[in-house]
C-alpha cells in the first residue's frame, strides 16, 4: 500500500531549525527531509516510520518547508513546467510523481476540495487527521474517513462523513535513546503555547507564579493578543519564560523536569487527550493535568499522572509536589511505565494502519 503523508510544520519550528543549520538547504531533499523528521517534531514522522516498518510504502511530505520543498522540485521538475511553482503546485506534482494509494493528511482547506478534485486520477482515497477544531472552510467531499484523538470531535464532522475513527496519540521509545540518561534538574515546567486559544491555561500559570510557585515557562507567547486580560497574564508569565523550544531540545527539557504542568487548550472542553500527556510522562515527568472525565482513559489519577479539579486545587497540587521530590519520582516513573506499555506511536500506527486497510477494501469514494 503506497501512503503520501501530506503535512505541515510549525513555521517557528522551520525556522528555529534552517537557522540553526544554515547549511540544511543545500542538502539535497531526501537528506534535507531526514533532519526535520529525526528531530521529533510531534509524531507525524515517528508514525511514518512504524508505518513503514508494517511494510507500507510511504512518502512524507512536508508542504510548508519551503527550502526543502524548492530542492525537490529542484530535483524532480516535469517536464514543460514553469521553473518556479506554488507550494500547492508543488504537492500536487508530488502526489502526481507517487500515485498513492492513500493521501494522510490534515485538515488543511489549501488542501481539500479543488485541489484534491483536480488530481482524482492520481489517488484513491483521502483520509484526514483531526487533532484540534476542525477549520471552517475544509470541504470534506474527497474524504473516505477521518482519524481524530478526540472523539468529541466526531460528532461536528460533514454529515455525509461515515468512517470516523479513534485514535489515540503516542510517544516513540525512542526518545529515550536519543536524548540518554538527563539529570532532574528543574523542579516545575510547562511546555507549551500561550495564546487566545489558551486562556485557561495563561491563567492557571499567571496565578501559580502569583502565589509565589517558582515554575520555568517554555514555548510561544503571542505577544500581540487584543485581549487585554491575557497580556495581563502574559506579563505575570514573562520573566518566567525562557522562549520557545521543539523536538528533543524540548524532551530534554521535560525529562528535566521533576513536574510538568498540562492545561488543555478551550478545544478540548472537558477531555484529556493532548499531546502532552504523552510527550511529559514518555520521558518520567510526573504530569499534572486536569481531572478530565476521561483521564482514567488513559492513566490512574494520582498515580500514574496527578490531577486537579480546579484553579485552587491546582495551585495546591504543584505546591505540595514542588515540596515532595520523591513523590513526583514515583508518579513520573508509573507514569512513564503506562506510556512505553500502552501508548506509543508503534500502537498509534498500527490503528492507523488498519484504518487504511478498511478504508481500501470499501473500494474508492463515489
Amino acid at each position: 500500500m503506497k501512503i503520501l503523508m501530506l503535512w505541515e510544520y510549525y513555521p517557528d519550528f522551520l525556522a528555529h531549525t534552517y537557522r540553526s543549520h544554515p547549511e540544511l538547504k543545500t542538502y539535497p531533499y531526501k537528506e534535507q527531509r531526514e533532519v526535520l523528521l529525526n528531530s521529533h517534531f510531534g509524531w507525524p514522522g515517528e508514525v511514518c516510520s512504524s508505518l513503514r516498518r508494517l511494510g507500507m510504502d510511504v512518502e512524507f511530505v512536508i508542504a510548508n518547508a519551503v527550502s526543502l520543498q524548492t530542492r525537490w522540485f529542484e530535483e524532480h521538475r516535469p517536464r514543460n513546467t514553469l521553473e518556479s511553482s506554488s507550494a500547492q503546485e508543488v504537492v500536487a506534482h508530488q502526489i502526481k510523481a507517487f500515485r498513492p494509494d492513500i493521501v494522510f493528511c490534515p485538515a488543511l482547506p489549501r488542501y481539500s476540495g479543488r485541489f484534491f478534485d483536480e488530481l482524482r486520477p492520481y489517488y484513491r482515497h483521502v483520509v484526514l487527521w483531526i487533532g484540534y477544531e476542525i477549520p471552517p472552510r475544509y470541504e470534506f467531499r474527497n474524504c473516505s474517513a477521518v482519524c481524530t484523538s478526540w472523539p468529541f470531535l466526531a460528532k461536528r464532522f460533514d454529515p455525509e462523513l461515515r468512517d470516523v475513527f479513534h485514535v489515540k496519540a503516542g510517544f516513540d521509545p525512542n526518545v529515550l535513546n536519543e536524548i540518554g540518561i538527563i539529570e532532574k534538574t528543574r523542579s516545575i515546567t510547562f511546555v507549551g503555547s500561550l495564546s487566545e486559544s489558551h486562556k485557561r491555561r495563561a491563567e492557571y500559570l499567571s496565578t501559580l507564579i502569583e502565589e509565589g510557585v517558582e515554575v520555568e515557562c517554555f514555548g510561544k507567547i503571542d505577544w500581540h493578543s487584543s485581549d487585554v486580560r491575557l497580556r495581563k497574564s502574559f506579563e505575570v508569565i514573562q520573566p518566567c519564560h525562557r522562549g520557545a523550544v521543539y523536538g528533543l531540545e524540548m524532551y530534554r527539557i521535560l525529562a528535566s523536569s521533576f513536574v510538568t504542568i498540562n492545561v488543555h487548550s478551550e478545544a478540548a472542553g472537558a477531555l484529556a487527550g493532548n499531546m502532552r500527556l504523552f510527550e511529559a510522562t514518555g520521558v518520567g515527568a510526573c504530569l499534572v493535568t486536569e481531572d478530565a472525565i476521561n483521564i482514567a482513559d488513559f492513566y490512574v489519577p494520582n498515580q500514574e499522572v496527578v490531577t486537579y479539579t480546579s484553579l485552587e486545587n491546582f495551585v495546591e497540587v504543584v505546591r505540595e509536589l514542588a515540596a515532595d521530590k520523591e513523590k513526583a519520582l514515583a508518579v513520573g516513573r508509573r507514569g512513564q511505565k503506562r506510556t512505553l506499555r500502552e501508548h506509543t506511536t508503534e500502537r498509534m500506527a498500527r490503528r492507523i494502519s488498519s484504518v487504511f486497510e478498511r478504508v481500501m477494501k470499501e473500494g474508492p469514494k463515489k
